[in-house]
């Protein structure tokens, strides 16, 4: 759907990973134009209700712990980043907190606050004996399966990015997530915690998540439920702002 080649004369267009088109309105527009119906799907339904007739959110996270889908997230703050070039700070402390938490060395999700960050985490934790890699939009295709398949066969411990692996993949058998940085956006935040809270045999239970950039004051508590149709029509910056004023009034939740 992503290119004129996906136009189509049926009537219906039911649009996956609705969020992810906001680059591609004048296709959207032209499916409008032509009287096709838009129907968008999606986990994060911000400033995008004037591209769809309809927007569905697969269920609530209460739904979806009850019926095996998700499981919920345990978090730990042990430590704030206050600037972005702290982050040389966080070598010792992640290969603290990591061993401590996850004593089994389970599948490790890391997001960085910047490309570069990502890469010199990963290559600093690697030095410290555990293995890590990270991946970004110019890692060669080969080269990232080869990691992907390292790191689901345990060889690689924590897997480090950026943006890239933050939605639309499905990675269930991570245990343990990292976000050493802020993330300001509702929507980047709710995506990435996303990828850790997915069932599998391997995080039957719960799963832990390592906030170093002060998201959980930020954000609603992952394993809280959101009231998106109240957000359809805000920007996705301005959503985190609208919940800590909530939280300045005493109303905890949505």
């Amino acid at each position: 759907l992503g290119t004129w080649d996906g136009l189509h004369n049926g009537t219906l267009v039911i649009v996956d990973e609705g969020h992810l088109m906001g680059a591609h309105d004048d296709i959207l527009a032209e499916h409008q134009r032509r009287g096709h119906q838009l129907v968008g799907l999606t986990a994060t339904p911000l400033g995008i209700s004037h591209r769809y007739e309809r927007l569905i959110v697969a269920g609530t996270k209460r739904e979806l712990r009850a019926c095996r889908a998700l499981v919920p997230a345990i978090t730990y703050a042990p430590w704030e980043l206050r600037r972005s070039h702290d982050t040389y700070l966080l070598r010792e402390i992640v290969a603290r907190d990591w061993r401590r938490l996850n004593p089994a060395g389970l599948p490790t999700l890391g997001f960085a606050g910047s490309v570069a960050a990502a890469k010199w985490l990963a290559d600093q934790l690697d030095r410290d004996g555990i293995a890590s890699r990270a991946i970004s939009f110019d890692t060669p295709t080969g080269e990232r399966k080869e990691i992907m398949a390292a790191w689901k066969s345990g060889n690689i411990k924590i897997l480090w990015n950026r943006f890239v692996i933050r939605e639309g993949i499905d990675l269930p058998s991570a245990y343990l997530g990292i976000l050493a940085c802020k993330m300001p956006s509702l929507m980047g935040f709710t995506q990435a915690v996303g990828r850790l809270l997915r069932y599998s045999p391997q995080t039957p239970d719960h799963v832990v998540l390592l906030d170093y950039g002060g998201n959980w004051r930020r954000h609603p508590d992952p394993n809280e439920d959101v009231d998106w149709p109240s957000l359809w029509r805000v920007e996705p910056g301005e959503a985190a702002e609208r919940y800590r004023d909530q939280l300045r009034r005493g109303l905890r939740g949505w």
